[in-house]
């Protein structure tokens, strides 16, 4: 069901990434034009949800006709929810979850137009996010605004109230192989995932990989810090935050 009036307004606001998931949300790739080997693509997401699976629930979204060749790869500790998707970006074509103190969970699902009408179709990504909150069962908040989930970044506290900022330089993976896609090929080691009591980033099978583990384990070091080769996501331009999508447990704070 749509509210009538903003999250912010019905006392919501939208936890940082660092806090308690509920679950991870993925979407199976699926668009031929994005992905030069559709098969080891498959591979690659099906290693970034193993690993994001051993700490929290995953349910990853799948075209109906890509079902059993999904659950082949996922096995049965990912859940599959059937729904006509486009592309594989849940971070940006998924929806932003918020919390309020009494507990609830909800969602904002923007319309997406898959970065301006760079591909078509994308019906099926626009409507994912009222898929997702309809199966997690929780109230949605609708905005006509044209806008991606990743373009929204918090720390949850809706208000910075004087902190001080500090900067961690993360370098990217240079000299890594780029499979021949050097204008789009991610190498950003920032494009990791915080999931329930690890930090997922990717490998690309240089020194640098274990300069960056350390790096975050440092920062973080109550989680595991968990690498997983993605050379056959980051030909695609994006990375394993790109491709996953938090929903936060609501904690009652009253």
């Amino acid at each position: 069901m749509s509210q009538p009036e903003t999250p912010k307004q019905a006392g919501y606001r939208m936890p940082a990434e660092w806090e308690l998931h509920a679950r991870t949300w993925m979407m199976w790739p699926t668009r031929d034009e994005v992905w030069n080997d559709m098969n080891e693509t498959r591979k690659n997401y099906a290693a970034v949800a193993h690993a994001i699976r051993d700490f929290e629930p995953l349910t990853m979204l799948v075209r109906p006709e890509n079902r059993d060749e999904a659950q082949s790869l996922l096995g049965d500790d990912v859940d599959i929810l059937e729904h006509p998707i486009n592309d594989s970006w849940a971070r940006d074509a998924g929806p932003c979850f918020v919390t309020n103190d009494k507990g609830e969970c909800a969602g904002v699902s923007f319309e997406f137009n898959a970065w301006g009408g760079k591909y078509t179709p994308f019906d099926g990504d626009n409507s994912a996010p009222k898929a997702i909150l309809k199966a997690a069962d929780v109230p949605m908040f609708c905005s006509d605004l044209i806008a991606e989930g990743g373009g929204v970044s918090v720390d949850g506290q809706t208000d910075a109230m004087g902190r001080p900022i500090r900067l961690v330089t993360i370098p990217d993976a240079t000299g890594a192989d780029t499979c021949g896609y050097d204008d789009k090929f991610c190498l950003s080691y920032i494009n990791s995932y915080i999931c329930n009591g690890a930090i997922i980033m990717p490998e690309y099978g240089v020194k640098t990989d274990g300069k960056v583990h350390e790096i975050y384990q440092d920062l973080f070091p109550d989680r595991r810090i968990v690498q997983v080769p993605i050379p056959a996501i980051a030909i695609g331009g994006g990375g394993i935050h790109c491709i996953t999508q938090q929903e936060p447990v609501a904690i009652n704070t009253i």
